[in-house]
């Protein structure tokens, strides 16, 4: 439940109007209902300084992780196989648009109105997610084989197509976060998946592993 506090000046206005003999007590009163107002509102501030401060961390710590990746990708992988890559990503990303369309927003928005509603959103949610990703998912491979897809390009984006659904959970935890004002889970999630993802593509890509390996 939210609190609104009525306006300062005319609070203190109303103190000074008042007889020094006359009232003390309705005066201490008020002067406390100050007190708690500004200390509300300094609450608030800070807390919204805080999250934003974080969430610009988790975010620039996610891109750097990111551009890193990238550049390893164009320098270890060959021509051909980087652009399988991101044909793969690509390709998933733009289909699983729909597994995305507004689930989090409207979780966000409804839970931060009303809290009691968060276990009930929480599992809606996942299992309409679950629902479209199956859908979704078999879509993106039927599309793969009607095109004619080599084997491998079919394996990169199996494989895409399922850490679609990982992340489109996570997408649903992290917004329960956000709407319950707690954004250094949201943030640190996010620099531990970025930043292990760069750090174990990276050393793999070193030691010569290639996208696909197939064997037979």
């Amino acid at each position: 439940m939210r609190i609104s506090y009525p306006n300062y000046h005319a609070f203190s206005t109303a103190i000074n109007i008042i007889p020094a003999h006359q009232n003390d007590t309705f005066k201490c009163i008020i002067r406390s209902i100050i007190g708690k107002g500004k200390r509300a509102d300094m609450e608030t501030l800070r807390r919204v300084v805080n999250n934003t401060l974080i969430s610009l961390l988790g975010q620039a710590i996610t891109w750097v992780s990111t551009i890193a990746l990238t550049v390893a990708y164009g320098r270890y992988l060959s021509d051909v196989k980087f652009g399988e890559l991101y044909f793969a990503l690509t390709f998933v990303l733009l289909i699983g648009i729909f597994l995305e369309f507004g689930f989090n927003q409207q979780l966000v928005r409804d839970v931060a109105q009303d809290e009691s509603k968060t276990s009930s959103y929480f599992s809606n949610a996942l299992f309409l997610k679950a629902i479209l990703w199956v859908l979704v998912y078999v879509f993106i491979i039927l599309i793969c084989l009607l095109l004619g897809y080599s084997p491998e390009q079919r394996a990169l984006v199996e494989i895409c197509g399922i850490t679609l659904f990982i992340r489109s959970l996570v997408n649903v935890v992290s917004g329960l976060h956000f709407a319950a004002q707690r954004t250094a889970f949201p943030a640190i999630g996010s620099i531990l998946e970025k930043g292990l993802s760069a750090l174990v593509g990276i050393v793999l890509l070193v030691h010569g592993a290639n996208v696909v390996d197939q064997r037979g």
